[in-house]
């Protein structure tokens, strides 16, 4: 079950207390009133959640268990550690001092799951920092842009109707987000080289996504599921489809998934079925950017199609 949240407080353990599964305190350290904003959105495992705090506080407690969560602060005052990419692994303890005017997006998912995608797409060595340090520098660039990303991301869950937000939309947000990460891990360090794959391994991969894809007819399948079913890293994978496809595997599953949709429409009737339905069983929770979507590659809206059947 899928639980979207966006709260407002006047008390710093109040704000504590209200994000799901940390055990945390949080203790204001500067003079004045307090005011806070968290947006969260929690589905099994998977928690992402945003917080706003206009005063200094120093919040510590322990992480929630058989997760790993990244976080990255942001932080309006020269001593802000904002180009750092906080990791807390099972249940570990922390400590963090926010300034005041700080923002901080933070994202869980099961550890066992991001250890073997980080296996299979980070060098040994940034495999090493991931499981053993506490925090990353990471160009601010790359931080900034994953931070944009999960901020659009989490505004559209929390935008969306609760009837098209499912178990597939919220699997698409949650291996969306963790590719993110990872690449933002692999940016921390000068990977290892890795022998780029052969023409008849690119072939391969791309004949086994397209069938894979294909054969999920209820659920739509991410480059997250790619990785685990063909045992390739991302990079392999973007490889493979940018030489093959000329385009990148995220686009070329999106056409894959728009397709789907088309195929429902086609053979369906506006009596007996809803665009919103349709677009949801596959992955589309945001319906103006689905619709966008759609006309480009098909040029016509879903309604059009809709109507002519």
């Amino acid at each position: 079950m899928t639980q979207i949240e966006s709260l407002s407080f006047t008390d710093a353990s109040q704000h504590a207390r209200s994000v799901h599964d940390w055990e945390q305190t949080y203790d204001q350290l500067s003079p004045g009133l307090f005011a806070s904003r968290l947006r969260q959105l929690c589905s099994g495992h998977f928690q992402i959640f945003h917080e706003q705090l206009n005063r200094r506080i120093v919040q510590y407690g322990q992480s929630p268990a058989e997760r790993m969560c990244f976080s990255i602060p942001l932080c309006t005052d020269s001593h802000g550690t904002q180009d750092c990419l906080a990791i807390l692994n099972n249940h570990e303890e922390f400590m963090f001092h926010a300034p005041e005017n700080t923002q901080v997006f933070a994202a869980t998912f099961a550890r066992q799951q991001v250890l073997a995608l980080a296996a299979l797409n980070l060098s040994p060595r940034s495999y090493r920092q991931l499981t053993a340090a506490p925090s990353l520098q990471s160009p601010w660039q790359r931080t900034r842009e994953v931070y944009q990303r999960v901020r659009l991301q989490l505004g559209q869950a929390l935008d969306c109707p609760p009837q098209h937000f499912n178990e597939a939309t919220a699997k698409l947000m949650e291996h969306g987000l963790l590719s993110g990460f990872l690449d933002l891990l692999g940016s921390v360090e000068n990977p290892e080289k890795r022998r780029r794959p052969s023409a008849p391994t690119r072939q391969y991969l791309v004949k086994m996504s397209q069938q894979i894809a294909l054969e999920s007819h209820d659920e739509p399948i991410t480059i997250v599921d790619l990785c685990e079913r063909l045992h390739v890293s991302r990079r392999a994978l973007q490889y493979s489809f940018q030489t093959i496809t000329s385009t990148s595997p995220v686009d070329y599953l999106r056409s894959v998934r728009l397709n789907a949709v088309r195929r429902r429409l086609v053979m369906s009737s506006p009596a007996e079925l809803s665009i919103g339905d349709a677009a949801a069983q596959w992955g589309f929770y945001h319906l103006s950017h689905f619709a966008g979507q759609y006309k480009a590659l098909f040029g016509e809206l879903p309604s059009q199609t809709l109507r002519q059947r």
